[in-house]
């Protein structure tokens, strides 16, 4: 029996992509999965979602910080 009623879901991205991308918020990410993730967690900060603005790293901009959106309050 389970002590709690609660269950946790952990989602995985199986990325297919292995090239880098660069997000329509200007940051080149390791591959779409980084991508996503990180537009999974804007979205949870009510920030629009981030898409693929094109293959290969971005002309001005950061790399991605996989904690980016994560950290900010």
């Amino acid at each position: 029996t389970n002590p709690s009623s609660e269950t946790t879901t952990v989602q995985v991205c199986g990325c297919k992509s292995n090239y880098e991308v660069c997000g329509t918020d200007g940051v080149t990410y390791r591959n779409g999965c980084g991508l996503r993730s990180a537009s999974l967690a804007a979205q949870e900060q009510g920030i629009e979602p981030i898409t693929v603005q094109n293959k290969g790293r971005c002309a001005t901009g950061e790399s991605a910080n996989p904690r980016k959106y994560l950290l900010q309050d």
